[in-house]
Protein backbone atom coordinates (compact mmCIF):
# COMPACT_ATOMS: atom_id res chain seq x y z
CA UNK A 1 0.00 0.00 0.00
CA UNK A 2 1.45 3.53 -0.50
CA UNK A 3 1.85 6.38 1.30
CA UNK A 4 -1.87 8.66 2.05
CA UNK A 5 -1.73 12.07 -0.10
CA UNK A 6 -2.89 14.88 1.34
CA UNK A 7 -6.54 15.76 0.60
CA UNK A 8 -6.65 12.33 -1.70
CA UNK A 9 -9.77 10.45 -0.34
CA UNK A 10 -9.46 7.55 2.37
CA UNK A 11 -10.13 3.89 1.29
CA UNK A 12 -13.21 2.33 2.81
CA UNK A 13 -13.69 1.77 6.68
CA UNK A 14 -16.66 0.41 8.12
CA UNK A 15 -16.90 -0.74 12.00
CA UNK A 16 -19.68 -1.37 14.38
CA UNK A 17 -19.67 0.43 17.38
CA UNK A 18 -21.18 -0.70 21.36
CA UNK A 19 -23.14 2.72 21.77
CA UNK A 20 -24.03 3.88 18.60
CA UNK A 21 -24.81 1.24 16.16
CA UNK A 22 -21.93 1.48 13.97
CA UNK A 23 -18.90 4.08 12.86
CA UNK A 24 -18.41 5.12 8.94
CA UNK A 25 -15.41 6.79 7.92
CA UNK A 26 -17.09 7.88 4.55
CA UNK A 27 -20.39 9.66 6.83
CA UNK A 28 -18.03 11.92 8.43
CA UNK A 29 -18.18 15.57 7.87
CA UNK A 30 -15.66 17.15 10.15
CA UNK A 31 -14.18 20.66 9.92
CA UNK A 32 -10.15 20.17 9.85
CA UNK A 33 -9.95 15.84 9.75
CA UNK A 34 -10.95 12.80 11.86
CA UNK A 35 -8.61 11.00 13.76
CA UNK A 36 -8.72 7.33 14.42
CA UNK A 37 -7.22 5.23 17.24
CA UNK A 38 -7.21 1.73 17.89
CA UNK A 39 -6.55 0.52 21.26
CA UNK A 40 -5.43 -2.88 22.30
CA UNK A 41 -5.92 -3.15 25.64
Amino acid sequence: MSAPKPQAPAPELAVETLGDGGFRLSDQQPDRFTMIVFYRG
